[in-house]
Order: structure tokens, then sequence, then C-alpha cells
């Protein structure tokens, strides 16, 4: 396998991992939120805040803070359904790029 091979093959690795990991926080996220377990929602929502700072903060400017814990589990939701959208949107685009550029003979 060559490096490029080998660099294309660990960057769908990373990427499904991604979002495979966006998918157990949903569901650990609504898990607790139909449980009433809002400790352990307010925690995994800090977890997910530091796992995907950056994002959060693109996301949520301009909204208004969560006033109850079933706001924040709602927020936090609606954030997390929006990342993983994106990234399986950046993954198509790239996968139909990838058999655009073979038909063409660019790669």
């Amino acid at each position: 396998m060559s490096d490029l091979e080998y660099m294309k093959l660990a960057h769908e690795a990373k990427d499904a991992k991604e979002i495979a990991d966006i998918d157990r926080y949903i569901n650990a996220l609504m898990h607790l939120v139909q449980q009433r377990r809002w400790y352990d929602v307010d925690q995994l929502i800090g977890e997910i805040l530091d796992k995907y700072r950056t994002e959060a903060n693109q996301y949520n400017k301009g909204r208004t803070l969560a006033q109850t814990p079933q706001e924040a589990a709602s927020a936090c939701y609606q954030f997390l359904n929006t990342l993983r959208g994106g990234k399986v949107a950046k993954k198509a685009t790239e996968k139909f790029t990838e058999e655009a550029l073979k038909h063409l003979g660019g790669n």
C-alpha cells in the first residue's frame, strides 16, 4: 500500500470515527434525558462542549442561552445533529469529487 493510499484510508477512518462518536453522544444524551438524569445530562453536555468547543462556539453565536436543563439538552441535541450533518455532507462531497475526478481522468 502506498503512502498516499494509507493516508486516504486513515483519513476515511478518522471521519467515520468522528461521525460514530457524534452518534454515541446523541444516543447517550437521549438516554439520559429520557431518564431525567439532569446532572448527568449537564456533565455530558460539558464533555461535548470540551470536545467540540470551536464548532459549538460558532453554532451558538447569536443564540439565546438555555435557561433549563431541558432547553440545554434540546440545544445540544440540535447542535450534535447539525454537526453530524455537516460531517456527513463533507464526506459525501469528498466522495463525489473523488469519483468525478476518476471519470474525468484526473485521479
